[in-house]
């Protein structure tokens, strides 16, 4: 009898610790809620969203993560504190060989403050070959229930997208065509921090890095 007893408070005692040590865990993974990076070197510093480790590393003017990615990544660059930020977001498309004549600039939020978002979108409203308006005749007709979103608006799209990148540069990838929960490419600039530094975020389909909306320049 005793033997039992003395078996059966061992057996409490070890699930008891074992279930302390066990809620003790839980409880140190959600205190864990952000990681901070910092980059002095480029003058900006983010959140990580929760569950993502701090393994970004910085290439030239480039904030990757991870290292290898050529989509997921932070680009910094600078600019002189008189220039426009549209100035020197057009300048970016001269640099990649392109007309910057072809593009403007678009204020997407209207916020004013914080970090200010832009974008790249074509000059002039796009005319369709008579090829493209034979597509997209087609893609009406053709539809299905089965063909998802692939229409003749799809269609214009998916044209208009691609002559954005044709004639303003990858910088300008709208990206997202036919989901919602991808975030097309922009631009932040915040000339109340720094006049002379702005930040690109290519467009994803997948989750940032980086929290959105907590990239922060360093005060110069």
């Amino acid at each position: 009898m005793k033997k039992t007893i003395s078996v059966t408070f061992l057996l409490i005692t070890f699930l008891l610790i074992s279930g302390c040590s066990y809620q003790k865990s839980t409880v140190d993974n959600t205190s864990d809620v952000t990681k901070q990076y910092v980059s002095k070197n480029l003058g900006i510093k983010f959140q990580y969203p929760q569950g993502f480790e701090d393994k970004a590393v910085e290439q030239g003017n480039k904030i990757m993560y991870p290292s290898w990615s050529p989509i997921m990544y932070i680009a910094v660059f600078e600019k002189t504190a008189g220039e426009k930020i549209e100035d020197s977001i057009l300048n970016i498309i001269k640099q990649e060989g392109k007309n910057p004549n072809n593009c403007k600039v678009v204020k997407k939020s209207t916020k004013e403050v914080g970090n200010q978002e832009y974008m790249i979108d074509l000059a002039d409203p796009i005319s369709y070959t008579k090829d493209e308006q034979e597509e997209i005749r087609l893609a009406d007709k053709n539809r299905t229930p089965d063909a998802g979103p692939v229409d003749g608006e799809y269609k214009k799209r998916e044209i208009y997208n691609k002559r954005l990148v044709e004639n303003c540069s990858a910088y300008a990838d709208p990206l997202g065509l036919g989901t919602s929960s991808s975030i097309g490419s922009m631009f932040l600039y915040n000339d109340a921090v720094s006049k002379t530094k702005f930040v690109y975020l290519p467009g994803t389909a997948d989750p940032y890095f980086h929290e959105y909306g907590t990239i922060e320049f360093i005060n110069e």
